[in-house]
């Protein structure tokens, strides 16, 4: 109800929520784009967002669960819409969805160089969902492994270099094409979860869940603290009051949890080397 309050009072009706017997036929006259200008509200602040805006407010889940909050509360709720009927759930629209997996995409033009470093690629991501100001999403440090099947900075360097060569122009989606669907992703997952490489010492299901749990009980065997693990994992935690004056970066200990999830073998350093190959000089 309270999703449906705050819905009802962005088009400044919220009095008829709190009247003592709500009538879905109230919702007989929303279509699927004023849920698409709530939605936008909710994620890119302003009901008709640019390409300059960003999506910095809300996550793709976050915009789900709205979605499905709402979805209750329709007069039609089993029905698909019906775009030349124009009747039926809107919230189980094609354009809802499409703004929701709008959420999900990266472009190779959201990237741009660093005015500072050249060399430096930066891209604005959308914040976590315990994110709600900026102090609370420091910059992390990422170091490379010994272990070429851990190392994040390597594997990056190998996708960019092979995707780069089927990228059509600047339009183009960073990972995989913007019109796959779920099916897709999940087929691709599951192809992956169910390589060899993978070791499971416990029977069971893998899943997003199991990616987070796996680097944080590796550190923690390790001897890693708790805190530094939460604040590598940018989990929520009970503030206190020196977390107000202590500084957002904390380079020292994000390093020393950065060391632990390369792996039994080790971070490494990479340095751009001058080779000769068939009298060609060559960069690696």
């Amino acid at each position: 109800m309270a999703e449906l309050r705050r819905f009802m009072a962005f088009f400044g009706r919220e009095e008829e929520v709190d009247a003592q017997a709500f009538e879905p036929s109230a919702l007989a006259t929303v279509t699927p784009e004023d849920v698409c200008r709530y939605l936008n509200v909710a994620a890119f602040g302003v009901e008709h967002p640019n390409e300059q805006d960003k999506p910095i407010k809300a996550r793709s889940n976050t915009l789900k669960a709205k979605k499905k909050l709402l979805s209750p509360f329709m007069p039609r709720r089993t029905l698909p819409w019906d775009d030349i009927r124009r009747e039926g759930n809107p919230t189980r629209s094609d354009v809802v969805n499409s703004v929701i997996k709008d959420m999900m995409k990266l472009q190779n033009n959201n990237f741009s160089y660093s005015t500072a470093h050249p060399f430096v690629l930066v891209c604005q991501m959308r914040w976590s969902k315990n994110i709600s100001e900026e102090r609370e999403a420091p910059r992390q440090i990422v170091l490379g492994s010994m272990d070429d099947r851990l190392c994040p900075l390597l594997n990056l360097a190998v996708y960019v270099e092979i995707s780069a060569r089927q990228c059509e122009s600047t339009d183009s989606f960073t990972f995989g094409n913007g019109c796959d669907g779920d099916r897709s992703v999940r087929a691709l997952l599951q192809r992956t979860i169910d390589n060899e490489g993978y070791t499971r010492l416990h029977q069971g299901n893998l899943g997003t869940h199991s990616i987070r749990k796996g680097p944080a009980t590796y550190c923690a065997r390790s001897g890693v603290s708790k805190d530094s693990i939460e604040w590598r994992g940018r989990w929520q935690s009970a503030k206190r009051q020196v977390d107000t004056y202590i500084g957002i970066d904390r380079p020292l200990p994000d390093a020393h949890v950065a060391s632990y999830l390369c792996g039994p073998s080790g971070p490494i350093k990479y340095e751009v080397v001058k080779r000769a190959r068939h009298g060609a000089p060559i960069n690696f």
